[in-house]
């Protein structure tokens, strides 16, 4: 028994206020027009109860659902803002499966406000909802935090993430991966009409993400190598680009130079040349103002002319002005004026009339067609009326109105009944076909399940005899690696020092029974072996982590001890007066900070006097260590200050001893304390005295203190007997330094050795045979055997029902004919169709009618406001008319008044006119003269000045050009310079050369530089040379007399950049070897092996996982015999990739040198693609993209024919097939993938697809043949289409519900209809 969905619910989400659908043994069939909810209620069941993702590209595939926002709140169209008919919402989906007794509900609430987007929470429980479970309190959906308090196991997520692990748990027991892999195959499934499209690519894309990956253990543990290698790949890259910037900048910078030099010595070659130019442009100035002056003396001359000739002018024009003939003329003008002005006037009243006159005309014409108009649109709306009421006619519909009061709300009203009884009708003409087909399919149904039976039953006998094979195969594998094996053990056990764990007996755990997903797969003995295996090596891994870890940190222990040794080492060679060791009593006398203005150590102040021996001075020394005076100070002063330390205070006033430290030390002057000072204190310290005693012997007493210190020679007084003790003590640490290191090297040995022996270890366990193989054929078969225990019972069943069927045919054809006879309809099928169209005409009529209608009322609205505008332009071209005539009148009378006053004057004053008009002319030419003459006498004493002003300047230039001249040569100088002149490396460019002809020489030898070069000089050295040298490089740029000269700091000091430039290159070259070496390292290591070795794994699965499609596929031909058939195939011909997938499915050690190059260049360059196109992604996303062997190939799609024939099927190919075969082709691979998906999973699992608009365009007989399959391949589903009803004989139950919406009331109507043993059911509708 497995889980199969029983109930699913939506409470108050879009227009379903709380509906449940319940399932008919698994099935559920949603049918309804468009916009009826059906797709919705798909979007917001399945898949999404299982994904748990509310987006609705996620909820709908095809991208028509609407956002989770809008079906709550209430919103058609998501575009349009403020449209929504609720201020908030909350609703639940949900689902609820069995398993026997059991019951497990999953669901998904949902709440929004009109400011905020929905949010979600989720739910796994074992209650139910209507029973043990509510989800609304009063009518009030409940909010999240009540729902987990009403849930007794608590089992509620906040994401989806949370959510389907929960429900993968729970339900299918698939892991994270082929969970995904599930989600994105049912979403591929539902995608609509399927069966009218072949993408074969996406196909193989679907199908692919079932199949396996590589572990992404073993790709993080590659990876890590691969960080390794990228390091040092970067190191090279910094090297590479150190050089590169280098090698660049060298000729920008020459080029530079060169330009430096070229301006150099065009400036001393420019500036001679310029001194000449300006003596030549001073005289030629001085020739230009005497030019000047005799033109202005010449120009003043014509001005004097210019001015009498203006003065007779003048005298002439009043002459004329002051005649009666020219007064005379004046008022004649007057009157001409005033005639042009009327007549101009009476022209533009003529056209004004005549324009208003044709917009009259054009208003008349527009006003008679807007009155046709009207007329048509009239006549128009009674032939729809009439139209309408033929249409309602033809489906036997009395109109309830006269055509003269046609009303749509009634028209719409009587439609809709008989839309009514329609359907009832269809439903039931659909009932009794699929019953009839159902008892004509029944002797073929049962000869068909004879024959997969019997197919079934061999299918068991071949998974039987497959079991075997692996078997054995698998034992002789574990023989030679078992062999293998125990050569690894034997020394790890020596380097461990202890003895192995024994391999326990074999036994069902609980990692096989996971691994497997069935315990009695656990249970056999091969699979039980491989976990015991697996369990026991992890042990001795655990046992050499342990001895890793221990090796470890002992030469950790030892490194630490060699650290402290080297730094007490580097102590004492640099202790400037090594001394005793400190006092703890005195802690500042030991201070770093302290200077010789706190004193000195007595033992650095003195040295022994010549006549004591060596054993006295031994003595002596340690007595006053003991005594504390070895290492007291020595001050300038008084010895009063507050450090925590001794001082030697010198005499206090009292007798001088007898005998006194200065009779055996001698003063040695150290600092700012001198010899007097010192023999001072020597003197003030008694050896042997009432108080205070020091003997030779070691003995020394301090008032009532006294004791006795051995010591075997002199240490520390004088600086001969230090460097002494510095040098035996230096010979001691290298000794214990040579000793630990010897040790550590050995520590690091045997942990070295541990971690090889280790590595071996998990290599070798990691070649363990895989069981896989033998778990997948017990599975298979296992399954094979309840296959035919299936089947054989469905023979039995097909057996009983024949007899059976036929009576339910004879019943549902009664039915009909009674139901159709009410209704007085017809009960063919193909006649209820042409009704249903014919209603569609009658509400598409209906329509046109208040279109006709809309239209005769914008004509009627239009003829109105046309006869208004003729009446306007009648009036405006009358008035028009009037004022052309009275304009006409009025330009007569002026023109005959111009006409007599023109005869009365004569032609004396058309003469005066005339002489005044040439006077006037020659005034115009006149005064042009004059001021042409002005202007030019302007400009030539402007010239004057400017010429004076030039040759001031010029006198001074030449004296300033002199100058440069000397200052240009003296700049030049520096370009001779030594470091300058190697790098240009010109000839006669050298010291002591002569100025202008180095110059000279630069200019020829070297082409010209543009103005940019400093530029990019600069630009390089801060882009190039900054950015492009790696750390510790320093280059700088400094000037030397006005040149940059560059450099660049090393840790040897500043080297010049050729130099540098050669050491990179050194470099360089010796990384790369470095590089190409641990690159072939890695691949031995990892990827020809350990990666090798799981691709070779995953390519068997991948193998078997076509198998099984194919074997599915295998029992389910078409009828004339068709069997389709997939083949994982290599997706590329390029040779490389099929020699790698072939190289990968050979064991490594039968592979010689040039496979194991070839398949090296194929992961290498592989994995280099893919970090070029992408720099940014990880070394694990780089190799996990590299190593998926799934892009390498693809799944193509065949047909294989009764006769054996094999044939590719391509678009052609498919084009040409029946529109049964066609659905088939297309169906069968993903269903048969749906199925194996599943059964990867645990056994109990659901098994449930979605199909949305399922099977459009297929006959009905290849659409029962579809769900027949569905049924043979065990596959629950939900289906929505417009026409389907699934009542066929190859579906024993399912429920149908027909959805009905009527816009704009809200709400959707479901009937429901049972389908059982071939008949149907109406328990109800919601």
């Amino acid at each position: 028994m497995r889980w199969k969905p029983t109930r699913a619910g939506i409470f108050n989400v879009w227009e379903y206020d709380d509906h449940v659908f319940e399932f008919g043994d698994g099935r559920l069939v949603l049918r309804g027009r468009n916009g009826s909810g059906k797709s919705n209620a798909l979007s917001l069941l399945f898949p999404f109860l299982l994904d748990g993702v509310m987006s609705a590209a996620r909820m709908d595939p095809m991208g028509g659902s609407r956002s989770m926002k809008s079906l709550l709140l209430g919103r058609d169209d998501d575009d349009r803002a403020g449209s929504f008919r609720h201020d908030s919402g909350t609703g639940y989906v949900w689902m609820e499966l069995a398993n026997g007794t059991a019951h497990t509900t999953i669901g998904v609430g949902a709440s929004a406000t009109v400011h905020r987007d929905a949010d979600a929470w989720f739910f796994v429980t074992a209650q139910r909802v209507g029973h043990d479970l509510q989800l609304a309190e009063d009518e009030v959906p409940l909010s999240r935090r009540q729902l987990a308090e009403r849930l007794h196991d608590g089992a509620t997520f906040d994401t989806a993430e949370e959510f389907r692990a929960a429900v993968d748990r729970t339900l299918f027991g698939l892991g994270a991966t082929r969970y995904r892999s599930l989600l994105d195959l049912l979403l591929t499934l539902r995608r609509p009409h399927l069966a009218g499209k072949l993408d074969t690519d996406h196909l193989s894309a679907t199908l692919s993400a079932g199949l396996g990956e590589l572990d992404p253990d073993l790709i993080a543990d590659v990876a890590h190598s691969f960080d390794d290698l990228d390091a040092m790949q970067h190191e090279l890259e910094g090297l590479a680009t150190s050089l590169d910037a280098v090698e660049r900048f060298l000729p920008t910078y020459r080029e530079h130079l060169v330009g430096v030099a070229r301006a150099r010595a065009e400036a001393v070659v420019g500036r001679h040349g310029e001194l000449r130019r300006v003596a030549k442009d001073r005289d030629a100035a001085a020739s230009e103002r005497d030019e000047a002056t005799r033109s202005l003396e010449r120009i003043g001359a014509q001005e004097a002319s210019a001015a009498d000739e203006q003065r007779r002018i003048e005298a002439e024009i009043d002459h004329v002005q002051q005649s009666p003939a020219y007064q005379s003329a004046t008022a004649l003008a007057e009157v001409r004026r005033a005639a042009d002005k009327a007549a101009e006037v009476a022209r533009h009243a003529a056209t004004q009339a005549g324009d208003r006159e044709g917009e009259a005309a054009a208003a008349e014409q527009a006003a008679s067609e807007a009155t046709a108009t009207a007329a048509a649109a009239s006549t128009a709306v009674d032939e729809a009326i009439a139209e309408w009421s033929a249409s309602a006619a033809t489906v036997g519909i009395d109109p309830p109105f006269d055509p003269g009061d046609f009303d749509p709300e009634r028209a719409t009203a009587v439609v809709v009944a008989r839309r009514a009884e329609l359907d009832e009708v269809t439903g039931r003409a659909h009932a009794a076909a699929a019953a009839v087909q159902a008892a004509q399919d029944a002797d073929a149904a049962a000869a068909r399940q004879q024959t997969v039976t019997d197919r079934a039953e061999a299918a068991r006998d071949g998974a039987a005899g497959e079991v075997e094979a692996v078997r054995a195969r698998l034992a002789q594998a574990r023989g030679s690696w078992r062999a293998e094996l125990d050569e690894l053990l034997a020394p790890l056990a020596a380097l461990l020092d202890q003895p192995l764990p024994e391999l326990s007996e074999p036994g069902a755990t609980a990692a096989s029974v996971d691994d497997t997903g069935d315990p009695s797969v656990a249970a056999d003995p091969d699979v039980t072996a491989y976990y015991s295996a697996e369990r026991w090596l992890g042990e001795i891994d655990t046992l050499a982590a342990r001895g890793e870890d221990a090796a470890d940190a002992l030469a950790a222990a030892q490194r630490e001890a060699i650290g402290s040794l080297a730094a007490e080492r580097a102590r004492v060679a640099s202790e400037p007066n090594p001394g005793p060791p400190p006092n703890p009593t005195r802690p500042d006398a030991q201070r770093e900070d302290r200077d010789e203005q706190d004193g000195v150590p007595l033992y650095v102040c003195v040295d022994f006097a010549d006549h004591v021996d060596q054993a006295a001075r031994a003595g002596l020394e340690a007595a006053l260590g003991a005594a504390g005076l070895l290492d007291a100070r020595i001050t300038t002063g008084d010895g009063t200050d507050a450090a925590l330390d001794a001082r030697l205070v010198g005499p206090g006033g009292g007798a001088v001893p007898e005998q006194s430290l200065a009779d055996v030390l001698v003063p040695v002057a150290t600092g700012p304390i001198d010899d007097d000072r010192i023999a001072s204190v020597l003197r003030s310290v008694p050896l042997a005295d009432d108080v205070v005693e020091l003997h030779s012997d070691g003995r020394w007493r301090l008032g009532p203190l006294a004791g006795r210190y051995e010591q075997a020679d002199q240490r520390y007084i004088g600086h001969e007997a230090r460097e002494r003790r510095r040098t035996r003590r230096l010979a001691e640490l290298d000794r214990e330094l040579g000793e630990q290191r010897a040790a550590l090297d050995g520590l690091e040995d045997h942990h070295r050795r541990l971690v090889e022996h280790r590595r071996e270890l998990r290599e070798a366990r990691d070649r363990q045979p895989a069981v896989a193989p033998l778990t997948a054929a017990l599975g298979e078969l296992e399954r094979r055997s309840a296959v035919l225990e299936e089947h054989l019972d469905a023979l039995r069943a097909a057996r009983a029902e024949v007899e059976q069927r036929w009576r339910k045919a004879d019943e549902a054809t009664s039915t009909l004919h009674r139901a159709a006879a009410a209704a007085r309809l017809p009960v063919e099928i193909a006649e209820l169709t042409a009704i249903e169209q014919a209603l569609r005409e009658c509400d598409r009529r209906r329509d046109d009618v208040g279109e006709r209608r809309r239209t005769l009322e914008v004509a009627r609205r239009a003829s109105e406001r046309a006869e208004a505008a003729h009446r306007e332009a009648a009036e405006r071209a009358d008035q028009a008319a009037e004022a052309a005539r009275a304009a006409a009148t009025e330009a007569d009378a002026e023109a005959r008044r111009y006409e007599d006053l023109r005869a009365n004057v004569g032609g004396d004053a058309e003469a005066a006119i005339e002489r005044l008009a040439e006077a006037r002319r020659r005034r115009t030419e006149n005064e042009a003269l004059r001021g042409r003459l002005a202007r030019e006498r302007s400009a030539l004493e402007q010239q004057l000045a400017t010429l004076r002003e030039r040759i001031a300047q010029l006198e001074g230039r030449h004296a300033g050009v002199l100058e440069a001249v000397r200052a240009a040569e003296a700049s030049f100088a520096v370009v001779c310079s030594a470091e300058v002149a190697d790098v240009l490396a010109l000839e006669g460019v050298e010291p002591g050369a002569e100025a202008r002809s180095a110059a000279r020489r630069v200019l020829s030898d070297t082409d010209v530089v543009d103005d940019d070069a400093t530029n990019r000089m600069e630009r390089a050295h801060r882009e190039v040379l900054l950015d492009g040298l790696r750390a510790g490089h320093d280059p700088s740029m400094p000037k030397v007399d006005g040149v940059d000269v560059v450099r660049v700091g090393t840790a040897e000091g500043e080297l010049p950049i050729g130099t540098l430039a050669h050491q990179l290159r050194f470099e360089h070259e010796r990384t790369s070897q470095l590089l190409s070496k641990q690159e072939r390292e890695i691949f031995e290591t990892h990827l020809l092996t350990r990666v090798g070795d799981a691709l070779r794994q995953l390519l068997l699965e991948a193998d078997e996982f076509e198998h099984r499609i194919n074997d599915e596929m295998a029992a389910a031909p078409t009828e004339s015999g068709m069997v389709v058939e997939l083949r994982w195939e290599v997706t590329s011909d390029e040779p490389g990739l099929r020699n790698a997938v072939q190289t990968l499915r050979t064991a490594p050690e039968m592979l010689g040198p040039d496979r194991r190059e070839a398949l090296r260049e194929f992961f290498m360059q592989r994995i280099a693609d893919l970090r070029s196109s992408d720099p940014g992604r990880s070394f694990a996303e780089t190799l996990t993209a590299a190593l998926d062997y799934r892009s390498w190939h693809r799944f193509a799609l065949f047909a294989r024919f009764a006769d054996g024939k094999r044939q590719r099927v391509t678009r052609a190919f498919y084009k040409g097939l029946s529109g049964g075969e066609a659905a088939t082709l297309l169906h069968l691979p993903l269903f048969a993938a749906a199925a194996a998906q599943y059964s990867s999973g645990s056994i109990a699992g659901p098994r449930l697809i979605s199909l949305d608009e399922a099977f459009a365009g297929i006959d009905e007989q290849m659409r029962a043949r579809l769900m027949g399959l569905l049924r043979q391949l065990d596959l629950d589903v939900i289906l929505t289409s417009h026409e389907l009803w699934g009542f066929y004989g190859t579906v024993p139950s399912l429920v149908v519900y027909d959805l009905v919406r009527r816009p704009p009331n809200p709400g959707v109507f479901a009937q429901r209809f049972d389908w059982s043993a071939g008949e149907v059911a109406e328990p109800g509708a919601r």
